[in-house]
């Protein structure tokens, strides 16, 4: 399973649980690494779901497209 939904699984696991953004954070954190995740995050997913959109998936986000050829920078790092 892709790591960020793993995560999204859990945070909305513990707002139906009735968690605390803090707790939720210190939970994941401890159980899954340092860093997993911030506290924007999780506040972000706190306020998605409470007004009752329970979607999960990462959606695409509307920013400027990357344009990069990434074989190209890819075979660039390799080399160095």
């Amino acid at each position: 399973m892709d790591h960020v939904l793993c995560v999204r699984i859990t945070i909305q696991h513990k707002i139906r649980l009735g968690h605390l953004v803090a707790a939720t954070l210190a939970n994941i954190n401890k159980a899954r690494g340092a860093d997993t995740t911030i506290e924007w995050t999780i506040r972000s997913l706190f306020a998605k779901f409470r007004k009752g959109d329970m979607e999960i998936d990462h959606k695409p986000r509307a920013c400027r497209p990357v344009l990069c050829d990434e074989d190209h920078l890819r075979q660039t790092v390799e080399t160095q």
